[in-house]
């Protein structure tokens, strides 16, 4: 029995293992509070209160702004320094949940999700006028 072979065909023979199955090019993990363009939830400690809110900036510099505010005296305070200051609560801001990550382009959506995310609030502290889409 003889196989008649095509003059035009080449076999080569590959190793099977080679590094790229081994070594992998990704980015490394970021720090929770480094992460961006977020939607995180901050809960009181001594009730059962919470504040939704969003940001596009790392989520340890909006954490910071909250904090600090608390300590500032303004004719307008926010949300989270007026219910400190009237009832002596404190936040729990090592422990701020992300509820979505949404990036920088889909701000529609990240804005979707926060007022979805502040209704399904059971004792929140966001005002229902605090954002709309236009």
């Amino acid at each position: 029995m003889s196989i008649a072979f095509d003059e035009h065909l080449k076999i080569a023979f590959t190793i099977s293992n080679n590094l790229k199955k081994f070594i992998h090019r990704g980015k490394d993990c970021l720090d929770y509070f480094s992460k961006q363009d977020v939607v995180y939830k901050i809960e009181c400690s001594d009730c059962k209160v919470s504040y939704v809110d969003h940001t596009k900036r790392r989520l340890q510099t909006r954490t910071n702004e909250h904090q600090s505010d608390i300590n500032k005296e303004t004719r307008f305070p926010s949300v989270i320094s007026d219910y400190r200051t009237s009832f002596n609560h404190e936040f729990k801001w090592e422990k701020v949940e992300i509820l979505d990550n949404e990036p920088i382009y889909y701000y529609k959506k990240r804005i979707i999700s926060e007022m979805i995310h502040i209704k399904k609030q059971k004792y929140g502290l966001n005002r229902q006028t605090d954002r709309s889409i236009a």
